[in-house]
């Protein structure tokens, strides 16, 4: 889950999730702004996820590889590839 914290609109197209390993990425779509105050989900499986959670409607994927639960790092770069959050 990523929170905009700030009080402007980012736009996250091209921005990409990767965890240790480079070739796990994740890129989110064109198009996907996130507004100041508002949340959006990474998911991994999409029909899994919204049986679960049936009410949460800001949410893109799916991002094609397992998180471990296991106290893994996970970045998440800007479009440019800059390194945003780890």
């Amino acid at each position: 889950e990523l929170y905009n914290y700030g009080n402007a609109s980012i736009d996250l197209s091209g921005w990409k999730l990767r965890d240790a390993n480079d070739y796990n990425v994740y890129t989110i779509p064109n198009g996907t702004t996130l507004a100041a105050g508002q949340r959006i989900v990474l998911v991994d499986n999409i029909t899994k996820f919204t049986t679960l959670h049936p009410t949460v409607t800001n949410f893109v994927g799916p991002f094609g590889f397992n998180l471990s639960n296991g106290g893994e790092t996970l970045r998440l770069f800007d479009n440019v590839g800059r390194l945003y959050l780890s």
